[in-house]
């Protein structure tokens, strides 16, 4: 009896031991995730970004000498490409620490960074304060601070087209310099070697602002930003620039045209004023991006298709004929006929005369380029083998014919019945491989164009074959016609009138019409701008709506292209 009343007081004092573990556990499970900052289950989506409460040193604080800020928001927070989207203004050399800690965002100036005396700083976090759980972005949030007893308020505005497309250029910087007392460069090549005073970036439409700026002459720059150091210095950077320096603007309230107001109505209007009213400029500055023409004479690829043919493959349109001279040789000088591309970054060389198989070529133009290349002719396929006769098989020996190409284009249809001879033919380039047969064509009518065997001629003196063409001509009932009244921007200068059809960045140009002018100053080509000549690139207009074009229609226009027709496209 003594042993089992011993037993059961130690079951009964275990299980009270048991039920305490499992009561404390309990309770620092909950304390735990009552902690911890994780999304509520159920109910609705949350959308809304993160709320600005305040901080230390102050929004807009003055005579700031402190090395640390502390932001207060209303929920926890998570930093998005932060890298990429802080932008501080004035610049400084070295980076500040950015830190989260709970719903707090904390700046800790790096000990190696002095700042300005004077000087308005403005911290621009673009989209990358987000809140922890939906990162949803907090947009366009800035901190702003002096160093000095006044804040500068500033601002330059605008926005920034692609020159050709008038597209809006999407996150390019834009930047002001100006010349500081310890520059050694112009204002002129600050842009080439250095990140700018003030920088900003534009928005998804294209749209900068330039914000808490001291009074002053600037050089505007934008500046699409391939390898992050915020200067200008490789080729394939886009960049756009104002022609004269300026000097930023008071800013003003104002409500935008697209709600009406009653300016009798004095309850509305001061709803208006405190709830729509937006900043502006009375000036804003548009932009418009290029990139520059490059030179550089470079040659990608060079090789000898066959024994009568060589290909040259440059990275840029060539602005100059090459010279090419055969080494180790005793050719004559006439020993290939060029052919240059399109665009004039290929040429095909065709040789007219035997070479060796294994040949040394020297490439120059002026004192531009200089090169030199050797090249090894194909190897000649190997010639099949004879084929064993076959009981009941014949063997067809085949030779290989000479095929030419041509081009034809059909004219001025009219009606004929009976085979006709042409006579009207012509080479359209300098060595003879494009031919244009003209000849007044009947409309919506078959034809079979026959060329007799042996009727042309090649440089390695290969005849064709016969050569048949069959080919439908349309009708002129199937188009349409466009009559423009067009008045040119600026009196006696050439411009082009084209006709796209497609998206701009994509439109295929379906008719283009040179327009009078000092045709001395034309080249027929959108030409692009010169940052160092500072020549901006050539202004392109866009009609501000769609034309429609239906058959047997004739569609008239009066057009008179002026600035404001970019600013519409924009």
């Amino acid at each position: 009896m003594i042993l089992n009343s011993t037993r059961q007081r130690f079951l009964e004092a275990l299980k009270r031991y048991a039920f305490g573990v499992f009561v404390f556990t309990t309770l620092v499970w909950g304390m735990w995730s009552c902690a911890s900052p994780g999304a509520l289950g159920g109910g609705p989506k949350d959308e809304e970004p993160p709320k600005y409460l305040g901080a230390n040193p102050p929004q807009y604080a003055r005579n700031v000498n402190k090395s640390k800020a502390v932001l207060y928001f209303n929920e926890f927070l998570n930093l998005q490409k932060l890298n990429q989207q802080l932008i501080i203004s004035p610049n400084i050399d070295v980076k500040p620490d950015v830190l989260l800690k709970g719903k707090k965002l904390i700046i800790k100036q790096n000990k190696k960074a002095t700042l300005s005396p004077n000087t308005t700083y403005t911290f621009a976090f673009g989209n990358a304060i987000c809140d922890l759980h939906e990162n949803n972005p907090l947009p366009n949030f800035q901190y702003v601070f002096s160093t000095g007893p006044d804040i500068d308020t500033l601002s330059i505005r605008g926005s920034i087209a692609n020159a050709f497309t008038l597209e809006p250029k999407q996150e390019v910087l834009v930047g002001l310099y100006r010349q500081q007392p310890n520059d050694s460069v112009s204002l002129d090549s600050l842009p080439l070697v250095q990140a700018p005073y003030y920088l900003a970036r534009a928005n998804d439409k294209g749209e900068f602002q330039l914000n808490n700026l001291s009074d002053g002459k600037y050089l505007l720059f934008a500046l699409d930003d391939k390898n992050g150091n915020k200067y200008y210095d490789l080729p394939t950077e886009s960049i756009a620039f104002a022609d004269t320096l300026i000097s930023p603007q008071i800013l003003y309230n104002h409500i935008p045209d697209s709600i009406a107001i009653d300016t009798t109505n004095a309850q509305l209007m001061d709803s208006l004023w405190e709830n729509y009213a937006e900043t502006t400029v009375l000036q804003p500055h548009h932009l418009f991006m290029f990139q520059e023409q490059q030179t550089e004479v470079q040659l990608l690829e060079s090789k000898r298709e066959d024994a009568q043919k060589i290909v040259l493959i440059f990275k840029n349109p060539l602005p100059d004929s090459l010279s090419i001279d055969l080494l180790d040789s005793t050719v004559l000088d006439t020993w290939y006929k060029e052919e240059y591309g399109i665009k004039k970054d290929t040429v095909n060389l065709w040789l007219q005369t035997a070479l060796p198989d294994t040949i040394t070529m020297r490439l120059a133009m002026d004192s531009i380029y200089c090169d030199t290349l050797q090249l090894v002719a194909p190897a000649k396929p190997k010639l099949p083998s004879k084929p064993k006769r076959q009981r009941n098989k014949s063997i067809v020996k085949q030779q290989a014919k000479p095929v030419l190409k041509f081009k034809i284009k059909a004219k001025n249809p009219h009606h004929y019945h009976k085979p006709i001879h042409i006579v009207s033919c012509r080479f359209t380039d300098s060595i003879h491989r494009h031919l244009e047969i003209s000849y007044p064509w009947e409309q919506q009518a078959k034809y079979t164009l026959t060329i007799p065997q042996l009727a042309l001629k090649d440089m390695f003196a290969a005849e064709n074959d016969s050569i048949i063409f069959k080919f439908k001509t349309t009708k002129q009932d199937d188009y349409g016609s466009l009559a423009v009244d067009f008045g040119t921007p600026q009196e006696n200068m050439p411009y082009i009138l084209q006709l796209e059809q497609g998206k701009a960045a994509k439109a295929k140009t379906i008719a283009q019409y040179q327009v009078q002018g000092d045709t001395s100053i034309a080249n027929g080509k959108w030409d692009t701008g010169n940052y160092t000549t500072k020549q901006q690139a050539e202004a392109v207009y866009y009609l501000p709506k769609l034309i429609k074009i239906k058959a047997m229609w004739q569609s008239k226009e009066t057009w008179k292209p002026l600035f404001e027709h970019r600013k519409e496209v924009l």
